[in-house]
């Protein structure tokens, strides 16, 4: 059991944040859906992820204004390379919400292309889940808990 709900192990996302000094750390993500899993880190200043978590609290959620949070290689306002990213956003008329999710190995400048490995998909949840895993999320950036797990939920 995480926040007030039980979660579906096998379609969810987790996310982790290990302090490196008072200004950034490390963003850990690791999500399954449908199949699909993996995990990837990346450093992050923490201004950035409260400001995400405290976001997934707005209610609705405009189409054309979706929450994202990414990290990885480069400036933070262009990414060469993508490591994490969260992408929160509406999907039909329900209240459903997709969760965008793309997770990525480094590729180091002797590596081959090739050998990227990533997973993406669109995860489905909804506001009262996201409500939850945004005060868990902001556990977890004060030390309190150690991950935040977000479960899937799809209206019918």
């Amino acid at each position: 059991m995480m926040g007030d709900y039980e979660i579906d192990v096998d379609n969810q996302i987790v996310v982790g944040y290990r302090a490196d000094d008072k200004w950034s750390g490390k963003l850990i993500i690791r999500a399954s859906y449908e199949g699909f899993s993996g995990v990837s880190e990346a450093w992050i200043d923490l201004e950035k992820v409260v400001t995400f978590a405290n976001s997934l609290t707005r209610y609705p959620i405009e189409s054309d204004l979706p929450i994202r949070i990414a990290s990885g290689f480069g400036s933070p306002e262009v990414l060469d390379q993508e490591l994490v990213a969260l992408e929160v956003g509406p999907v039909g008329i329900k209240g459903q919400l997709g969760v965008k999710v793309h997770l990525a190995s480094p590729l180091w400048p002797d590596d081959r292309t090739e050998s990227l490995k990533e997973v993406r998909f669109e995860f489905l949840t909804t506001y009262q889940r996201l409500s939850t895993f945004s005060q868990d999320l902001s556990n977890v950036l004060r030390g309190t808990l150690s991950e935040a797990a977000l479960g899937s939920e799809k209206l019918r």
